[in-house]
């Protein structure tokens, strides 16, 4: 049974609130929970999660070579996925020219640097390589298969992260994170192979910054998701396994998915991320991975 304070957890949000959690098993869920609003709310960097599945899906169908060098240092599709490729954080300025005054790192995997130009530039490099836009790939190879019925892109939501929207540009209801759980962790729209794949950390030992978090040695990262590891503070809770996976934004929202626990649980909130995300989805986390016990 669920823990029956978890209700009660969820009304600590500061404004409208949704939220979905549950227990999966052998790449199926086998409970789910949705409450609060049925609404949709803005993703900001969650998705990231929605454009690293279009990624891979590229990947297994061939539209994209994800060791060949993508940058002048050598950074593969790998490395960008993984934050870990020399790309800065934001851009320099906003418009057309938005990727020409790059700075990039001429040293390779050196720290992790929580990039959304990578995400931007994945976007763009998809778009080329497949001759369709970023939106229409996303849209036919992950959201429509997955079920994400909600999932819309908007280019104004956080515009300063990037051109494409694939770093920030989503807005979602419940259920669509719902459905993106069910992209990570059943072989539906990628293969077993390339799903455990995505969940392991690249370039394991690199330290960087998580944003709001602070600065971790080692801060693992995922092809897509970050990786709990050993992180401390976090804004999942301290009974999630260090497998756990997944992403936050700053719009409030987020999901994680422990395969060791075989739990999960998505947020979305119409207030941004602050001290309030710190302390209850920490507090929520927990509760949801209680559930999970035998």
């Amino acid at each position: 049974m669920l823990p029956s304070n978890i209700e009660d957890l969820a009304r600590g949000f500061p404004g409208a609130w949704a939220i979905a959690y549950g227990t999966f098993a052998e790449g199926d869920i086998t409970e789910l929970v949705e409450l609060g609003s049925k609404d949709s709310f803005p993703l900001a960097s969650v998705s990231k999660l929605f454009t690293a599945l279009a990624v891979h899906v590229a990947i297994e169908e061939g539209t994209l070579d994800a060791k060949a060098p993508m940058l002048s240092n050598s950074a593969s599709i790998y490395d960008l996925l993984s934050h870990s490729s020399g790309l800065p954080f934001g851009f320099p300025e906003q418009g057309d020219s938005a990727f020409e005054k790059i700075q990039l790192d001429p040293s390779l995997a050196r720290r992790r640097v929580y990039s959304n130009v990578g995400y931007e530039a994945l976007a763009d490099h998809l778009a080329k390589e497949s001759g369709m836009t970023f939106s229409d790939y996303l849209f036919e190879a992950v959201a429509d298969p997955l079920g994400a019925k909600g999932l819309e892109l908007d280019l104004g939501l956080y515009s300063s992260s990037g051109p494409t929207g694939a770093a920030a540009g989503l807005v979602a209801k419940v259920s669509d994170l719902v459905a993106l759980v069910k992209g990570f962790i059943s072989s539906g729209i990628l293969s077993q192979e390339t799903l455990m794949l995505i969940r392991e950390p690249y370039h394991p030992d690199l330290a960087g910054l998580v944003p709001g978090f602070g600065f971790m040695r080692p801060c693992p990262w995922g092809l897509g998701p970050e990786v709990k590891g050993e992180k401390f503070p976090h804004w999942t809770g301290a009974a999630n396994s260090g497998h756990t996976f997944g992403h936050f934004g700053q719009s409030g929202s987020s999901l994680w998915i422990d395969p060791e626990n075989g739990c999960f649980l998505a947020t979305l909130s119409s207030v941004a991320f602050g001290d309030w995300a710190k302390n209850l989805w920490p507090t929520l986390s927990d509760a949801v991975v209680e559930l999970s016990a035998p």
